[in-house]
This record gives structure tokens, C-alpha cells and sequence, in this order.
């Protein structure tokens, strides 16, 4: 009798009907907000810290040692021209002349020579000019980007085990500090190559912050108040990225940079006493009594208390852990993953693609917003982060209006069709908003994908499945520092390839199973049957 009552203990009842949304998740979002909010300075930091700077070949003969200007009226005298800017690692041949400044007189226009030394446009500082990385090493730039993404893959792939083990919790704390250590550690680097080990180490600590604490927030709340949780809390991811290029446009030194927007990381060592555990993981482990003090804490915030039946059933759960195995739960998984199906298997699959193709097209829209020419790179940068805020609303709406794979396929063929029609239609103002609008569209995307991916798996595997998800698809983000170079072969490719990949993904999306007001499965009989 006492096990046909627990099995209908329901997590998702007592948090509609009698614990209620209220103060208590309210102060939970509040301090998961903020490791969020880092993750999107945190992500994308290496779009400034390693930016790719306008430079030209110094003229010692010419160039005054100070006030030395980049564009002078001797310019294209002594240096090659292409697309109205000049050559950046290319200059004429010096020949001395009797007049005492530069004039045609002083260059030999047959002789192309290489450069020793740089003059930069502004008087921004990255690693470029801080280590030399001009002409033949400027690929080094993009490198860090590609490092900085391979320590992501490779923290997702221990992270999903240790969340699903030990709690979302440790994840949030240890990443934040991780971020916190090796992103001072970065503004004192000495070198290229110390710089990019501790470029490595800071996302392969703290990359999936994010993924845990938003997993806190969504196991938190009901079906019914799951989408908009989840569009809340990716707002401030976007705020974070706001924040990135608002600081890298006041303050233009990388090393400045990155001591503003780490230091603040060290803040989560007080989440050792003020962040919960997740109460469903705990309840997912066997943690009964954990999870019942809690309850019972959020029931104090909010002013309301749980009935006689709940916590009879609670009590109950306790007494039988303390006489039976805490892994049971796992046991069963385990049983349940050796009966797995093919068509399981192809399920997620399917889904890891997704993940591959909306990462990519979402960071190298991210990444290639600098290289639009209506506004500056800072300005580009902040409001194609800025047009997320809207797309998360609208995410909202769609989900709660058309389901998870409608919104999910609107997204991605919406952003691929934006894409193909910047770059067909010409004129800098229209490729911009056609851009932002592909911008836009995979957000939608990418935000309804994480919570239909947490809806999809169960509690006791979800951060593992999670994990599997977010490594296929960091091979997207490894591979997008690398998209700026497609331009160098031609300026179409890298939107062509974005646009390629999100209508490709749509397709595949059709074979994926409506999760819309669907409970959070426990285990993987609840997940898959």
C-alpha cells in the first residue's frame, strides 16, 4: 500500500496546487540569473579579447614617432591599395629623395616589399598588436576562438556526468570560480601561447554554468510556467553579451576587458550557502528528507504549506530510503539503457543535430556581426545581441501558442531564408536588417531547443543527454571562428553555409516527438515510452 502512495507523489502538483510560484522561485531566479549573465560575456569575450584589428605597414621614413596618423595624404604612394584600404602587409620600395617629406619622389612603385613594423587605425589594444599576430599569424586570432570552443566541448562532456552525480549546484559554483580564476590568469598572460592555455581552461571549467543553472530554474517551476521561465532567464544571457560590448566600446584594452567582466565571477562563492540544490534531482536520488526541508523552506516564503497528504507521502519516502539501495533509481535506468531502441538512438541523433546546426549559425551570426559595415563592430555586436531580448518573447508566444517543433522549425528556416536574402539583396542598410532578422530567427531557435531538449530527457539522465546534445553541437561553435576566413575565398560563403545548415536541420526536426505541456519525465521508461 505505502508503495502504491509514493507512486503518486507528483513534484509538479505540489508546486502548482500548494507550494505555488512565488517569492521563493523569484529569489532562485534572481541568483541563477547572474551565473547566466556571465556565461554570455564569458562565450563571447574572445570576439574582442582576440578582435582582428585595421592596420598597415609602418613607413619608418615618413610616419612621425608621435601623433602618427593611419590614413596621410602620402599613403597610396607608399602602399599598395585593394577595396579602397590599404594592403596590410605590403608597401613600395623606399628610395631616399632630396625633399624633406614623402611625395612620389620617395617610392619605387615596381617593388613591392613586406612590412617589420605596424601603424593600427585606433588605439584599441587586443592580443594582435599586444603579441604581433599580423600578416602570416593572424590565423592565430581565429585560433582562440576554435580553443576557446574545444574547452567547451570537452567540459560538456564531464560536466552532464557530474551534474546528473553530485547536483547542478557544484557545476554552477566550480564553473563560475573556474571562469573567475583563468580570466584574471588571461589579462597578465605573457604570451600567445600562455594566453590561449588559459583561453582553454576558463571554458573547459566553466562553459556549462549556463546549462546547469538554467536546468535549476526549469526543474523548479510547472509545466505551465516553464516557457516563460526559460525565456526570462535567456534574457539575461543576452544582457550579458549587452554588457560585453558596452565595455569593450568604453574601454579598449582586452586586459581591462577581461579584469571588469571576471572579476565579479568570485560573487558565486556565496552560493555555497544561498543556492539550493535542485529539488527534483534530490528527489531523484532518493534525497527525501534534503528535498523535503526545501519544500517546506519555499512553502515559508511563499506563505502557503503543504497538506497533510503530501507530507505523509514525503515521510514515507524517507523511511523507505533509509531500508533500500539510494541508487535504485540509476539501477532502473541502467536496465532501461541496455533496452534502448534503434529508433531511440536516431531520436537523439536527430536532436544532436539540431544542436550542431542552430550553435553554428548562431555564433557565427554572433561572430561575423563585427564585419558588417553600417555601424561599428561594437555597435553591430550589441544589437544583434540586443534583438534576442524581443526573440525570446516571441518564442514564448509561439511555443505556448503552436508547440516546441513548430516554433523550432520557424526558427531555423526562417533564419536560413533571412541569410540567403542578405546576401542577395544589395546595399549595406538591407543585408543589416536581413542579418539582424537571421539573427533573430535562430534565436527563436536556440531557445526554444533548450527547453524542448530538457523536456525530452529524464531527470536522472537529463544533464547527461543535455551534455551529449550541447558537445555535438559545440563542434559547430569549434568550427565557427574559423567562418571569417571563408570571406577570403569568397564574402557569400559564410551566410550560404548558415543558410544550408538551418533549412537542413527543419527537415530533420519533422521526426522529433511535441513535448508541449508534457510533465519533465523522471526516468527513461517515462522519457521514451
Amino acid at each position: 500500500m505505502a508503495k502504491a502512495e509514493i507512486c503518486k507523489f507528483d513534484l509538479d502538483e505540489t508546486l502548482d496546487n500548494e507550494i505555488k510560484f512565488g517569492k521563493y522561485q523569484l529569489i532562485i531566479f534572481g541568483l541563477i540569473a547572474f551565473p547566466i549573465a556571465l556565461n554570455g560575456i564569458f562565450s563571447n569575450a574572445y570576439i574582442f579579447t582576440a578582435g582582428n584589428l585595421n592596420y598597415r605597414c609602418e613607413i619608418p621614413e615618413c610616419d612621425l614617432q608621435e601623433n602618427r596618423e593611419f590614413f596621410t595624404p602620402w599613403l597610396n604612394l607608399s602602399t599598395p591599395f585593394v577595396s579602397n584600404l590599404p594592403e596590410k602587409c605590403k608597401k613600395f620600395q623606399y628610395v631616399s629623395n632630396e625633399s624633406s617629406s614623402c611625395n612620389v619622389e620617395s617610392f619605387n612603385r615596381s617593388v613591392i616589399i613586406g612590412c617589420e613594423s605596424f601603424v593600427y587605425e585606433d588605439d584599441e589594444i587586443t592580443i594582435q598588436n599586444q603579441f604581433d599576430l599580423t600578416c602570416n599569424n593572424e590565423y592565430q586570432l581565429s585560433l582562440i576562438g576554435t580553443i576557446n570552443n574545444i574547452g567547451q566541448l570537452f567540459c560538456y562532456i564531464f560536466t552532464g556526468f557530474i551534474s546528473d552525480r553530485y547536483g547542478r549546484k557544484i557545476v554552477v559554483i566550480l564553473g563560475c570560480l573556474g571562469n573567475g580564476i583563468f580570466g584574471v590568469l588571461r589579462a597578465f598572460s605573457f604570451n600567445y601561447y600562455q594566453f590561449a592555455s588559459f583561453e582553454f581552461l576558463d571554458a573547459l571549467f566553466g562553459s556549462a554554468t549556463y546549462a546547469a543553472a538554467y536546468i535549476i530554474g526549469l526543474e523548479l517551476v510547472t509545466p505551465r510556467l516553464r516557457t516563460i521561465s526559460g525565456t526570462i532567464l535567456n534574457c539575461f544571457y543576452a544582457l550579458g553579451g549587452i554588457y560585453l560590448g558596452l565595455i569593450a566600446m568604453w574601454f579598449r584594452s582586452y586586459k581591462i576587458l577581461l579584469l571588469i567582466t571576471y572579476v565579479p565571477s568570485f560573487v558565486v562563492l556565496a552560493y555555497i550557502y544561498l543556492l539550493p540544490q535542485s529539488v527534483r534531482w534530490l528527489l531523484s536520488k532518493g534525497k527525501h528528507e534534503e528535498a523535503k526541508k526545501i519544500l517546506s523552506k519555499a512553502c515559508k516564503f511563499n506563505g502557503t504549506e503543504m497538506n497533510v497528504q503530501t507530507l505523509s507521502l514525503l515521510n514515507e519516502k524517507i523511511e523507505m530510503q533509509k531500508s533500500q539501495d539510494t541508487n535504485g533509481n540509476l539501477a532502473n535506468d541502467s536496465e532501461w539503457m541496455k533496452k534502448i531502441s534503434l529508433k531511440i538512438v536516431m531520436q537523439i541523433a536527430n536532436l544532436a543535430y539540431c544542436w550542431f546546426a542552430v550553435i553554428f549559425v548562431y555564433y557565427g551570426l554572433n561572430l561575423n556581426s563585427v564585419y558588417l559595415e553600417y555601424w561599428n563592430k561594437h555597435v553591430n555586436f550589441i544589437f544583434v545581441c540586443a534583438i534576442e531580448l524581443p526573440g525570446y518573447f516571441i518564442t514564448n508566444f509561439l511555443m505556448e501558442k503552436l508547440g516546441r517543433k513548430k516554433t523550432l522549425f520557424i526558427g531555423m528556416m526562417g533564419s536560413g531564408m533571412s541569410c540567403i536574402l542578405a546576401e542577395l539583396i544589395p546595399g549595406d542598410i538591407y543585408k543589416t536588417i536581413f542579418y539582424v532578422c537571421g539573427k533573430l530567427l535562430i534565436t527563436i531557435a536556440f531557445s526554444c531547443l533548450y527547453i524542448f531538449t530538457i523536456e525530452v530527457f529524464p531527470t536522472t539522465l537529463r544533464h547527461r543527454f543535455f551534455s551529449i546534445c550541447n558537445i555535438v553541437g559545440r563542434i559547430g561553435s569549434i568550427l565557427t571562428p574559423l567562418t571569417p576566413l571563408l570571406i577570403e575565398i569568397s564574402p557569400s560563403l559564410p551566410l550560404l553555409l548558415f543558410a544550408l545548415l538551418s533549412f537542413s536541420s527543419a527537415v530533420f526536426l519533422c521526426y522529433l516527438p511535441e513535448t508541449l505541456n508534457r510533465k519533465l519525465p523522471e526516468n527513461i521508461e517515462e522519457a521514451f515510452n
